[in-house]
């Protein structure tokens, strides 16, 4: 992309994909399940790291689903019964093609279940398709930089403790 108009187009294709983003997260964190799945491609892919995983090493076991419903049921079973507040930050948007774009999210999240508290720092990794004008989330890959977790001695109500 060369000229004015290129770099306009670029910039608009660029906002696509941070309100794209911006809907994921929300979706999300208010459980609207079916938008949520509707952010990703129909063969998309989710791979999340479940440890750290800094300077090349392992990030643990891998928490992987295929396609759009599988990741929809593997994300709506795994926060049934929490509170989660996700945040993207500083993003390093690449737009490849007319139809293709990458992206590196900085991420800060929140995940209050009854048993646990676990806030976490790293990074998401997407590569999005663009199909009939419309950007969706073909790979996205979450790696873990920190993890901070604080374990209820009893389940939230009354007067649970927190342990870490």
């Amino acid at each position: 992309m060369t000229d004015g108009s290129d770099a306009l187009q670029r910039l608009v294709e660029i906002e696509a994909l941070r309100q794209l983003k911006a809907r994921y997260f929300r979706a999300l964190d208010t459980k609207q399940w079916e938008e949520f799945a509707d952010t990703f491609s129909e063969d998309a892919v989710l791979e999340v790291d479940s440890a750290v995983s800094t300077w090349g090493g392992d990030g643990g076991h891998k928490i992987q689903a295929s396609g759009r419903a599988q990741i929809r049921d593997m994300v709506r079973a795994s926060r049934h019964e929490t509170v989660t507040v996700h945040q993207g930050h500083t993003a390093e948007i690449e737009v490849l093609s007319p139809a293709t774009a990458k992206a590196i999210w900085l991420l800060e999240d929140i995940v209050d279940s009854p048993a646990v508290y676990r806030r976490s720092h790293g990074h998401y990794h997407e590569t999005y398709e663009k199909i009939a004008g419309r950007w969706y989330i073909k790979t996205l890959k979450l790696t873990r930089l920190r993890i901070e977790e604080i374990h209820r001695t009893q389940p939230l109500g009354g007067n649970a403790s927190l342990s870490r």
